[in-house]
């Protein structure tokens, strides 16, 4: 295999195919004609189907509020169950009793985004669809909420996606992003037209309000902005003293009682959030209001309920009455309250606080969806729970949940290159509800075996197996906590039986155990408090040349300094026997440095090295003859590094546009799994590369665009596994060199 594999990966240069190039600089490239097809190198595997969710799963929110003659509209994006990819749900709400609706919009393919609005006379729905390749915006609307007309867009809004929707009236505005920048799509009586908003930077539209008057539109890139535009679109003003405001992030925008109101966070001297409103009537001065307060007991906030945390600020919304209106809850807080704009600030009424808990735990994502009569609906979704809550002016009642909390499973642990069957584990976040409304979260963990055909999973398990036989080690993972695991190893001692491990593994959760030429080595995490959900996060690395043994370095003794947090983002195989560890410390700020580790069963040490360029972090990584080859994130893209046996670090050069890598193997050549945006293809992709400076491409037929997984090398071929939100997806590869033969250059 490897003979044919590194012939193969050499020739998909951008000129190596026949010799020559048929692109000019500039004049396009390969990478836009249609992609190989990629059904004839991939054969699907069967997956064991109680790794899928058993009911659907929220993923994302979009609400209409009631009219006078229609009930408020709750939209999910949803996966599940079984296999299936993000889609369209919705339910009729009023007074917090929710219903599902039939809504049929005619969408083809995986719901990425989702908004909704509406006006009196009409409720628009907008988003962004991915199907065979490529990401496509739609809009539908519809007079009574029941039957629903698909807008034509012309073309140039194919490669849009749509984030943010207002109506007035019978017009439809709606906020997006293309390769060219922010822009408005506006539809009304004439059709829909494209108008520009901002047309330099990557932007992604956070809020979006509008008038007969004017249009305001938010956005986040590098920071949070804001345009008002007064002449229906066609030309937009920067909000500049937006951006002279302490606002850090924006949750959403409405125009109330004469002026315009942006909601979201400012960040105090502690480091955490609090809520933060600007209003402004005309857009000349924005004032800034952090007066959140509850009505009867001035000293009670949710950010402040269990312990100082950040606040989650929620889109805002119009009660009947006028009054803007936004529901906050905090990071460690199962609790939220409701929040209406009066001249003196934000108040929360004595019946506008959850007094029952949301049973999804805390930090849940929130959205207030207006009711009839200035009542509100308070709809959270959080760990596989998705619940509607009634407010009125005098109580809060939470509604039972509109499904059950059992999501997919996703496969994490990379197996190295070997034999058939493949073994792996499976894991899950399980989210337990006790009857007193108390909640927590567990690991759930299936042994998995894969097979030519077939992704097989076990019954559950508390103990996870890494490597074979006699030279395996296991792992206790009953005391998972979320999806994070603290470490408790065994080691096979005679052949048929099990015995635990030497060394220090108190306080470890999370992280890598990887077998290595000299041994093992394991990289994980440690905190002080072993809080889970505070306080620093330091690395640990520990090596074994036998797994019986272990020696653990700590942050001190690794260059990774205890004052400062530290953590591991891969583990690969460097020359000479050795591992390399890639990271980051926070010895610095705003932003952490990137760090690399190399060792062997007698010692770990960190590598005095600078990442060249504007390289902010080190990611995957792999081993080619006597180089690792590292990937690194730099600005707008990536990079591919080499450290070779000395330990110098160079680049070798920078990923193309619209292409990113996301795992790594090596062979007689680079093989990877990412991502590449392109005209003719926008999706998950297998790259290859004999040097690392020149890749060629191809598609991976999957059926999720957030596909997420790496390689494993057996024989002639490869097995693909990996996975998105909705469970597992994996191929069998039976000829790499065929597939790396057909891939695609990108000059």
């Amino acid at each position: 295999m490897i003979s044919a594999l590194a012939v193969a990966i050499a020739a998909c240069t951008p000129d190596g195919g026949d010799g020559s190039s048929d692109t000019e600089a500039g004049a396009g490239s390969s990478t836009e004609s249609t992609p190989v097809d990629p059904t004839q190198f991939f054969e699907a595997l069967t997956v064991s189907e109680d790794l899928y969710a058993g009911s659907p799963q929220v993923l994302g929110i979009a609400a209409a509020g009631a009219t006078d003659d229609l009930d408020a509209m709750v939209l999910a994006r949803a996966y599940g169950p079984g296999p299936e990819n993000a889609h369209l749900m919705a339910w009729s709400v009023s007074n917090g009793a929710a219903s599902q609706v039939e809504m049929d919009l005619g969408l083809e393919g995986e719901v990425l985004t989702l908004a909704a609005g509406s006006s009196p006379e009409l409720t628009a729905v907008v988003g962004t669809t991915w199907s065979e390749g490529l990401r496509r915006p739609f809009v539908a609307t519809s007079l009574d909420r029941e039957s629903w007309d698909q807008v034509a867009l012309p073309p140039e809004a194919d490669d849009m996606r749509l984030w943010q929707v207002a109506v007035v009236g019978e017009t439809v505005y709606a906020a997006g992003g293309t390769p060219e920048g922010l822009v408005l799509l506006v539809v009304d009586a004439e059709g829909a037209r494209l108008l520009s908003v901002a047309d330099e930077g990557s932007w992604s539209a956070k809020g979006l309000a509008a008038t007969q008057e004017g249009i305001l539109v938010l956005a986040k890139g590098t920071e949070t902005a804001a345009w008002l535009s007064g002449d229906g679109g066609e030309t937009f003003t920067e909000q500049s003293g937006v951006a002279e405001t302490s606002l850090e992030d924006a949750s959403g925008a409405v125009f109330a009682e004469g002026q315009w109101t942006i909601l979201g966070t400012r960040v105090e001297g502690s480091g955490n959030r609090r809520p933060l409103a600007l209003t402004s009537p005309d857009g000349a001065v924005w004032v800034e209001d952090g007066r959140f307060t509850h009505r009867e007991n001035r000293e009670y906030t949710p950010w402040r309920s269990e312990g100082v945390s950040s606040a989650v600020v929620g889109a805002p919304g119009l009660l009947a009455d006028g009054r803007a209106a936004v529901y906050v809850t905090a990071s460690t807080s199962v609790h939220g309250c409701v929040y209406a704009l009066a001249d003196d600030g934000w108040w929360a009424e004595s019946g506008a606080c959850a007094g029952q808990p949301f049973n999804g735990g805390p930090g849940a994502s929130s959205l207030l969806v207006p009711d009839r009569e200035s009542s509100a609906d308070v709809v959270r979704w959080s760990r596989g729970l998705f619940q509607v809550s009634a407010l009125t002016g005098e109580s809060w009642e939470n509604r039972p949940p509109l499904n059950r909390v059992d999501p997919a499973y996703g496969l994490i642990d990379r197996v190295a290159e070997g034999t058939m069957p493949l073994l792996t584990t499976a894991i899950r976040s399980e989210l337990r509800v006790e009857l007193n409304g108390a909640w927590e979260t567990r690991a759930a963990f299936r042994p998995v075996e894969v097979t030519p055909g077939a992704v097989t999973a076990s019954e559950p398990a508390p103990l996870w197996t890494v490597g074979d036989g006699a030279s395996a080690l296991r792992v206790d993972v009953s005391d998972g906590e979320g999806d994070q695991w603290r470490w408790t190893a065994e080691r096979m001692t005679d052949g048929s039986e099990w015995g635990p491990v030497q060394g220090d593994l108190d306080g470890l959760y999370g992280g890598f155990l990887r077998p290595t030429d000299g041994g093992w080595v394991l990289a994980a995490s440690a905190r002080p408090s072993f809080t889970l959900n505070d306080g620093r996060a330091e690395l640990a690395i520990l090596t074994s040349a036998d797994g019986n043994a272990f020696d653990r370095w700590s942050p001190d003794q690794i260059g990774a300094s205890s004052e400062a947090g530290s953590g591991a983002n891969t583990i690969c195989s460097a020359p000479g026997d050795t591992f390399l560890v890639t990271g980051e410390v926070d010895s610095a700020l705003p932003e952490p440095i990137p760090a690399l580790w190399r060792g062997d069963p007698a010692g770990v040490e960190r590598l005095d090295v600078t990442a060249p360029g504007d390289v902010s972090s080190f990611g995957a990584c792999a081993l080619m003859g006597e180089a690792t080859y590292i990937v690194g994130s730099v600005s707008g893209g990536q990079a591919v590094l080499a450290l070779d046996a000395d330990g110098g670090l160079t680049e070798v050069g920078e990923l193309p546009d619209g292409v990113s890598i996301g795992s790594l193997n090596a062979a007689d050549g680079l093989l990877a799994v990412g991502t590449v945006n392109t005209p003719a293809y926008d999706g998950p992709a297998l790259l290859t590369s004999a040097d690392g400076a020149t890749w060629s491409w191809l598609p991976v037929p999957v059926s999720a665009y957030g596909y997420d997984g790496s390689l494993t090398l057996v024989d002639d071929g490869a097995y693909l596994l990996g996975g998105s939100d909705a469970g597992p997806e994996a191929w069998h590869i039976p000829d790499l060199a065929a597939l790396v033969a057909a891939a695609t250059p990108i000059p």
